[in-house]
C-alpha cells in the first residue's frame, strides 16, 4: 500500500514516514501543500496523511483540490493537526476528509487507523469490481440471447418450409411465411433493445424530467409497442379518468414500457396485464403475463447486480427487455421486483419515487 505523508516539520514528518514503513507501507514524503500536488500528479496513492497548518497551502486547500480531482475523489484523506478545536474539526469534515487525529501523534491510534480505512477502501474497490464483472456476464448474455433466441425458431421454420414447399397450398405457404416473418421480426427488435440497453451502458445516463398523466404514459407506451411489434395481439383500453400526474424522464420510461409490453406473449388489452397506482411520493407499475400475478407476493427485487441469465429459458429470451427497464428505473432512483410462475409467467413490477405534492 502506497501513503503520501504530508507535513512542514521535518522531524515529525520522518518519524512518521519511518513508523509507516515499519508497518510495511510504501510512504512518499511531501513538506508541503504544492509538493503534495505534484506527488499527486505522478502517482496514485491508498491514503493521504495530511498537516493542516502549512505556509501558503494549507491543509484544507490541499484537499478541496484533491476532492476536485476524479482520479481522487474517493481517495482517504485524514488530517493529522495540532488543532484541537470543534469548529476545526467540523471545517475539516465539512471539507471532505474522511478522518481527523490530532498531535501529539499517538502511533499507536494511527496505525489502527490507517488500517480500518486502508481495509474499507480495499472492501469498496472488491464491490466495484464484482459489480463489474456481473455486469459483463450479464450483458454478455443479453447478447446471447439477443443474437440468438427468435433467429434459432426462424431458422427451423425456413428448413420446414424448404421441406415441404412441394405440397403446400397457397394458403399453408402464405401462414408459413408470416409466422417466418414475425420470428425474424421478433430478433431484429431483440436487437433494437439490446442496442438501446448497450448505449445506455457506454454513456453516462442523463433524464430529462417532465410531468405526464399515468393514462397517457400507458396509451403512449402501447401506441410504441404497437409500432415495434405489430403482431402483439395487446391493444389499448382506455380506463377512466385519472389525475395521477407523474415526473420521470417520459421518453426513457415509455420505451422501457413499451419493450415489456411486446414481450408478453398471451394477453387481450394494457388494462389486464398492467396495473398502475400513484402513492405519496412514489408510483408504482406492474407489467405481467396474467392479471393474477399482479398481486403483492411472492415479488423479488433485482438489481444491476442480479444475474438474469440465470432465469429460465423464455424469460432469458425478454432479458434485453428486463434490462433495459432495469436500467431505466434505475437512472431514476427506483426498484425493480420481479415474480416467477411456472411454465415461465413473469411479472415485472417498477417503483419510482415522485416529488412530494
Amino acid at each position: 500500500m502506497r501513503l503520501l505523508c504530508v507535513e512542514d516539520e521535518p522531524a515529525l514528518r520522518e518519524d512518521i514516514a519511518e513508523f509507516l514503513r515499519m508497518q510495511s507501507y510504501e510512504v512518499d514524503e511531501a513538506s508541503s501543500g504544492e509538493e503534495a500536488l505534484r506527488c499527486l500528479s505522478t502517482g496514485k496513492y491508498d491514503l493521504i496523511l495530511c498537516d493542516i497548518k502549512m505556509p501558503r497551502m494549507d491543509g484544507y486547500e490541499l484537499l478541496r483540490q484533491v476532492r476536485t480531482e476524479n482520479a481522487m475523489v474517493t481517495t482517504p484523506f485524514l488530517f493529522l493537526s495540532a488543532l484541537d478545536e470543534r469548529g476545526d474539526k467540523m471545517r475539516a469534515y465539512e471539507t471532505g476528509c474522511d478522518g481527523y487525529l490530532t498531535k501529539p501523534v499517538d502511533f499507536s491510534v494511527l496505525g489502527a487507523t490507517l488500517k480500518s480505512h486502508i481495509d474499507r477502501e480495499r472492501a469498496r474497490t472488491y464491490v466495484h469490481v464484482s459489480g463489474q464483472q456481473i455486469s459483463q456476464r450479464h450483458m454478455m448474455a443479453a447478447i446471447d440471447d439477443a443474437l440468438s433466441g427468435p433467429i434459432h425458431h426462424a431458422v427451423g421454420s425456413l428448413q420446414h418450409l424448404r421441406d415441404t414447399l412441394p405440397a403446400l397450398t397457397p394458403s399453408r405457404l402464405d401462414a408459413q411465411l408470416s409466422l417466418l416473418q414475425d420470428q425474424l421480426h421478433q430478433h431484429a427488435m431483440g436487437l433494437h433493445a439490446f442496442h438501446s440497453a448497450l448505449e445506455m451502458r457506454m454513456q453516462p445516463l442523463e433524464l430529462s424530467y417532465s410531468t405526464i398523466l399515468s393514462a397517457d404514459l400507458i396509451k403512449n407506451a402501447m401506441a410504441e409497442c404497437s409500432y415495434y411489434h405489430p403482431a402483439t395481439p395487446l391493444h389499448y383500453k382506455a380506463s377512466a379518468p385519472t389525475a395521477e400526474v407523474l415526473t420521470l424522464d417520459v421518453a426513457l420510461m415509455q420505451r422501457a414500457i413499451s419493450g415489456l409490453l411486446g414481450a408478453i406473449p398471451n394477453a387481450f388489452d394494457t388494462s389486464e396485464v398492467m396495473a398502475s397506482v400513484l402513492e405519496p411520493e412514489r408510483w408504482t407499475l406492474t407489467v405481467c403475463d396474467h392479471p393474477s400475478m399482479a398481486g403483492e407476493g411472492d415479488f423479488e427485487p433485482i438489481d444491476e447486480f442480479t444475474n438474469l441469465s440465470a432465469l429460465s429459458g423464455v424469460t432469458r429470451q425478454r432479458m434485453t427487455q428486463l434490462n433495459y427497464a432495469l436500467q431505466v428505473v434505475t437512472a431514476h432512483h427506483g426498484r425493480v421486483e420481479i415474480k416467477l410462475w411456472p411454465h415461465d409467467f413473469l411479472a415485472v413490477r417498477f417503483t419510482i419515487p415522485q416529488p412530494p405534492e
